[in-house]
């Protein structure tokens, strides 16, 4: 991808010389030469706008100004209203001008845009839909500062940036922020489908659309998984004709072999499968994987995860993804960029897939409209990670008056973004959050969308398949139903592969998903404390777990390098002193090198020592 940046101000901008400078010693890599990169610094009326890129990098849409004033710029990939063609970003310029940048808001893809109307001097920017693209604003004094990068918009802005300590606690309790909110005070992200205008007047924001279910009850479940599937392979079709070939990310779940099955039998690409596993490369993910790749006759590549990764490329990850999620999350997509460097440079997605077809609806009782309420208390409960327990796991690092004055308002958070959406029942609301607060802060953290060699488009985003399956009544979302069935029927080559998660083939028809009386079965509660007397007392090598719950957890205990980091940084830089108990963390560190297991449960722990070494790796990159 490309960087895009700048900053806007009405008080005074700066010099450009100064951006000039900045922006050229600023390396996207630490391995790149400055010289490497190809910058444009163009000054408007009100501050400047900036590019930087790759020399040599193939997918970049180029800058287009039209010597009047009026300048766009694009991050990602776009299908704009306009004919296919060579010109097309010219010709999107022109309808910027004539419709004050609300042309950008027809376009379909994966993008950030920054429109400069030189009439008025007036900032766009717009994002996509579903905010695949990053972005971040920041405030400091009249300027505006804005990139698609973390590091980049640091480097923009100087000066030391002071911690956003509850966008800190979401991490670690959600794996993510929450909304707009960053790790850094005044570092804010952008929102899917928002169109920012800066000008004399001020700075406004408005959301031009939203993710609404128009669920249809009596849906003809062959004919709509035909229509379905007709306009995701459309929508794929498009994606894999702009690009020049390259690799699908192909697990042994159902999103990939959906893509990997809708991709044209002449595309260029080969499938890239990593093992989820420190000790076999025989897991059931790569044997489905294996199989959906051998049926459909695309050439699989298969490679472990290197033992010691995440110490080695931690710095890098920062670097890309501005350490938004526990470390463990990003250093997988690594894997696909190394192997996306020996081919074309270009990555089919699947990542979005499950979040729209429901995955995330946690029980049968989210389907019933009379328990919204009940339901949306239960997953801000059971969203933290620990869940009952959360707060408990929290104060293994976190020093307790900083839990006292912010613990309460992560509820508080994860409520005010569900009351964003709306839906007939829990289960619609809680997937358009997947969808709306979720999956754009995975993508944000995607090393991918700031990486300078190589780019990745996700065919689940499509703006038409999108609009279907927003259509879907609550019992076919629930554990992607109607999703699965759609695969079954409509790759009939694929249907003997067995889901790897289940271990059987996918189901031959839409289930039928009785409503429950309660949320959990009797005596849960009791199990639920007995589960973790035993967690506490048995080590963590003898609890028998899910392969991926087995592969995050060893793959922080065997990382003995980050491991050691993550304590010399907690113990020497005094301003991570003010967030956390840095004799609890060294006490929390020793246990989990010891395989003691905490009240959370192994995935738990994994989770909270990713979020730790995240937080710590932050604070020494960007000096905080």
């Amino acid at each position: 991808m490309s960087l895009i940046g700048g900053h806007f101000s009405t008080d005074g901008k700066l010099a450009t010389a100064v951006l000039e400078e900045r922006v050229a010693d600023h390396s996207i890599l630490a391995s790149d030469r400055v010289e490497d990169y190809d910058n444009e610094v163009i000054e408007t009326e009100f501050g400047h706008v900036i590019s930087k890129y790759k020399k040599g990098y193939a997918h970049r849409l180029p800058t287009v100004a039209d010597g009047q004033g009026n300048v766009l710029m694009v991050s990602g990939y776009l299908f704009p209203p306009v004919p296919d063609g060579p010109d097309q970003c010219a010709r999107l310029l022109d309808l910027c001008v004539e419709t004050g940048g609300s042309a950008i808001e027809a376009s379909e893809g994966e993008f950030v845009c920054v429109f400069v109307d030189g009439r008025s001097g007036t900032l766009h920017i717009v994002n996509d839909r579903f905010g695949a693209c990053p972005f971040f604003t920041l405030q400091v004094d009249k300027r505006t500062y804005f990139s698609s990068n973390l590091a980049f918009l640091c480097c923009l802005a100087s000066g030391r940036r002071e911690p956003d300590v509850l966008g800190c606690l979401q991490i670690f309790s959600y794996g993510h922020t929450l909304g707009t909110r960053t790790h850094m005070q005044g570092v804010k992200r952008l929102l899917p489908a928002s169109h920012m205008t800066c000008s004399r007047g001020g700075i406004l924001q408005k959301q031009y659309w939203h993710l609404r279910h128009q669920v249809e009850d009596h849906l003809n479940p062959e004919a709509f998984a035909d229509e379905l599937f007709d306009a995701f392979k459309r929508g794929t079709d498009r994606r894999t004709r702009m690009l020049s070939g390259g690799i699908i990310a192909l697990s042994g779940g159902v999103d990939s072999r959906l893509m990997a099955g809708a991709v044209p039998k002449d595309a260029p690409f080969s499938a890239f499968t990593y093992v989820d596993s420190v000790d076999t490369t025989d897991t059931p993910e790569v044997r489905a994987a294996a199989q959906v790749a051998k049926a459909l006759h695309l050439e699989h590549r298969i490679e472990r995860f290197p033992q010691q990764a995440l110490s080695s490329i931690a710095s890098e990850i920062t670097s890309l993804a501005g350490g938004l999620v526990p470390l463990h999350h990003p250093s997988q997509v690594m894997q696909c960029i190394a192997a996306m460097k020996d081919t074309p440079g270009c990555m089919l997605a699947a990542r979005p897939g499950g979040s729209l077809a429901g995955s995330i609806i946690p029980s049968p009782i989210y389907l019933d409209p009379a328990r919204t309420s009940q339901c949306m208390r239960s997953f801000c409960r059971n969203r933290k990670c620990g869940q009952g327990h959360a707060a408990a796991l929290l104060g293994l690092v976190f020093r307790q008056d900083i839990l006292k004055a912010h613990y309460a308002q992560l509820d508080e958070c994860l409520l005010e973004t569900l009351g964003t959406l709306e839906g007939p029942t829990a289960g619609h609301v809680v997937t358009a959050w997947s969808m709306v607060y979720r999956q754009p802060a995975f993508s944000f953290a995607s090393p991918v969308y700031s990486h300078p060699d190589v780019t990745e488009v996700t065919p689940h985003l499509c703006y038409e398949y999108v609009d279907l399956m927003l259509r879907l009544p609550a019992q076919w979302i629930y554990k992607k139903n109607f999703y699965n069935y759609m695969v079954y029927r409509c790759l009939p080559d694929l249907r003997h592969v067995a889901y790897s998660n289940t271990g059987r083939p996918l189901p031959g028809r839409v289930q039928d998903v009785p409503l429950a009386d309660g949320e959990y079965w009797p005596g849960y509660r009791l199990y639920l404390g007995m589960r973790d007397v035993v967690r506490r007392a048995v080590p963590a090598w003898l609890i028998p777990s899910p392969s991926w719950i087995a592969f995050h957890y060893r793959l922080w205990r065997e990382n003995e390098d980050m491991l050691d980091t993550t304590a010399d940084i907690i113990n020497s830089r005094s301003s991570l002193r003010t967030i956390f108990d840095v004799d609890r963390c060294n006490v929390f560190l020793d246990d989990f090198r010891s395989g003691r297991i905490h009240c959370g449960g192994p995935t738990d722990d994994a989770e909270l020592v990713g979020a730790l070494a995240t937080i710590c790796n932050v604070f020494e990159f960007f000096d905080m």
